[in-house]
């Protein structure tokens, strides 16, 4: 699979995000790839790896229900050829909090390949 150029990592994390704030799965799923693997904080309710489009759609909806994607704010995105890094911040649905995360992504033919989610806030949840 051929690495994307900076510009085409770009265009598809920026698509990806804009669909998240959106609500609208089926175009977040278009910028990703058959074989997606994300992972998410083992600390997580809904901590793991997830491979392949069906599971990323069980862990989308999973995370939608802890995190307010509506009004996700990218505050930096940072891309270097197949690679793009972006600090976020997002409400939690459920608590008066809002989180950062920083997500590392990496993109081929323009569709995400695998995501890395980090949070630097660490919740209890129980």
């Amino acid at each position: 699979m051929k690495r994307s150029s900076t510009a085409e990592t770009r265009s598809t994390i920026e698509r990806m995000y804009a669909a998240a704030q959106a609500g609208d799965l089926a175009a977040v799923s278009e910028v990703m790839h058959e074989q997606v693997v994300v992972d998410e904080p083992p600390f997580l309710p809904y901590g793991g790896t997830y491979t392949g489009l069906k599971e990323f759609a069980g862990v989308y909806a999973e995370a939608s229900a802890v995190i307010d994607l509506a009004a996700l704010q990218v505050e930096s995105l940072t891309v270097e050829d197949d690679h793009a890094f972006a600090v976020v911040k997002v409400p939690l649905v459920a608590r008066a909090a809002r989180i950062t995360l920083v997500e590392h992504w990496t993109v081929a033919e323009g569709k995400i390949t695998s995501g890395q989610i980090f949070w630097f806030d660490r919740l209890n949840w129980e």
